[in-house]
């Protein structure tokens, strides 16, 4: 029998995640033994993720996002009500399902060698694949959940080129993220666009208002095999005061003797 139960259903992602409150949890954990339909739904949110995983990434069109979030909020629930455009179940469940079935469409071309047309279809076809992941990546990154903030940055991580946005989010996560855990995850992904020059001032710029020492350090060592040289004040003020981490201060001076 289907169940109707829309408040555990909208648990479900987050209950997968292991990030909901002890009694939400246990709410949840209670539904889930009696009934077959939620849990059937929990299988199909994780065979989604681990997919979602294994997907590449590819760069979207320029204002793909933009248009596909405003095509969702144009939707409208059955009182007439508009849709809010959050990370919940159904959002993430119709938005996996079009990457997976469009990845397996583009797959499927290759693999069985029919005719696709051009080079043009199938890089149509990665274009709405992309337009997809960024729209993930964007929601994620919002989310409550760590775990999904870190699943945004992975996502980030893997695009070879990305736009302006992409690494504005990142850059944005690295300063703002409560969790140093995804900040240290937003901070790795941006080394590796560290060739553009503004990457690298805002990865320096980032170290002045980190507090972490581990992530102090992470930033230091990054920026010495840059040899970002703007980031010589912080070091030498690091080194000086007398409330930085002893850690730090002394991979602030060591870096020195690589600048100075």
């Amino acid at each position: 029998m289907k169940c109707n139960n829309d408040k555990i259903k909208e648990l479900l992602t987050a209950y997968l995640d292991n990030n909901l409150p002890l009694e939400q949890h246990e709410l949840v954990e209670q539904h889930l033994s009696g009934c077959s339909d939620c849990l059937q739904e929990l299988q199909v949110i994780k065979n989604m993720e681990e997919t979602l995983d294994k997907t590449p990434l590819v760069d979207a069109p320029s204002g793909s996002e933009e248009k596909f979030i405003q095509m969702l909020k144009k939707e409208k629930k059955p009182d007439g009500r508009a849709v809010t455009i959050t990370l919940n179940f159904s959002w993430r469940k119709v938005a996996a399902a079009a990457i997976i079935f469009i990845a397996g469409v583009t797959s499927g071309l290759i693999i069985q060698g029919r005719p696709t047309g051009s080079d043009a279809s199938i890089a149509s076809l990665e274009s709405q694949v992309a337009q997809m992941r960024q729209v993930l990546m964007t929601a994620l990154i919002t989310n409550d959940s760590p775990s999904d903030r870190l699943k945004a940055v992975h996502y980030a991580e893997q695009i070879p080129q990305p736009s302006s946005q992409v690494t504005d989010i990142l850059v944005n996560t690295l300063n703002n993220d409560p969790s140093v855990n995804v900040r240290l995850a937003a901070a790795t992904a941006l080394q590796q666009f560290a060739v553009h020059r503004e990457i690298r001032t805002a990865l320096a710029q980032s170290l002045q208002q980190q507090t972490d020492p581990m992530l102090q350090i992470v930033l230091i060592k990054m920026l010495v095999q840059m040899h970002e040289q703007s980031v010589v004040p912080t070091l030498q003020n690091f080194s000086t005061n007398k409330e930085t981490h002893e850690m730090v201060k002394k991979e602030a001076e060591e870096a020195l003797t690589v600048f100075l």
